[in-house]
């Protein structure tokens, strides 16, 4: 792999948490984010697998992904992908994973949506509450008033 990591630094501006790994799912950077989130790049550590971080379920789901859009040389996007850590931490993001031929890199890029769909949910909720709220009222009126009088 033929990046500079210095050039890479203006990627830690992103909100979103950046993982670059080579070709053999080895991590080779990580931006600001994707540190803050937990993601462990251990400078001691040449291997930096992937598969270090995450629990057995994620890592089939995960890596069949990875080895799939390295296969299609193209771009795959997963909603409310469920990660596990190897500490059996739980996190639902949004993962969209590119591979770079120029680079033979995968590029992914992780949005945390936990708490995206917790606000959602609780509008939802409060949608279904203000709708049960107004029928009965509105029945409770009909019930004194009815239509024809």
């Amino acid at each position: 792999m033929k990046i500079d990591k210095t050039k890479l630094s203006f990627l830690n501006q992103l909100a979103s948490e950046v993982v670059i790994l080579d070709k053999n799912l080895k991590i080779f950077w990580l931006n600001d984010s994707a540190l803050n989130k937990g993601w462990v790049l251990n400078l001691n550590n040449k291997d930096n697998l992937i598969t270090d971080q995450f629990s057995e379920e994620t890592n089939g789901k995960l890596i069949s992904l990875l080895k799939k859009t390295i296969h299609k040389n193209g771009t795959k996007t997963k909603r409310d992908f469920e990660l596990t850590t190897s500490a059996n931490t739980k996190r639902v993001i949004d993962l969209t994973v590119s591979w770079s031929t120029d680079f033979n890199c995968l590029i992914l890029e992780i949005l945390c949506v936990d708490n995206l769909n917790k606000i959602i949910d609780s509008t939802k909720t409060f949608s279904t509450q203000k709708i049960a709220a107004n029928l009965a009222r509105t029945l409770a009126h009909e019930v004194k008033n009815p239509l024809s009088g």
